[in-house]
């Protein structure tokens, strides 16, 4: 399959925001959670991607939201997780990249208000 052919999947994620947690550990607390799965192409470009998780979440087109996912993926005492934003094409690819390899399911992406 050809890389341009190839799609990442992911869990979407709106309708909160990030709130610090003991001081340190960033938490995406909800207000109105709303969850889809996301497909979208490998070579996924920023706008390309935003626009697609808007009209995935049917977010209006007036509602400026940002980006983010975490790292690592999973945590321990030693190392904290943090909130990594989207805000260019190479954040995307990375991002991208990090969903493909993803082995223990899929990749949150959370949204909030910009």
């Amino acid at each position: 399959m050809d890389s341009n052919d190839q799609k990442v999947r992911m869990l979407a994620c709106s309708g909160g925001s990030w709130t610090t947690e003991d001081g340190y550990t960033m938490v995406y607390r909800p207000f109105t959670l709303m969850r889809r799965t996301l497909e979208l192409p490998f070579d996924s470009t920023y706008s390309q991607m935003k626009s697609c998780v808007g009209k995935k979440l049917k977010l209006s087109p007036h509602y400026d939201f940002r980006m983010s996912y975490q790292l690592p993926l999973s945590s321990s005492d030693k190392n904290k997780p943090v909130v990594v934003e989207i805000d260019d094409d190479e954040d995307v690819e990375i991002f991208l990249d990090i969903a493909n390899k993803a082995s223990h399911g899929l990749l949150t992406l959370y949204i909030f208000r910009a």
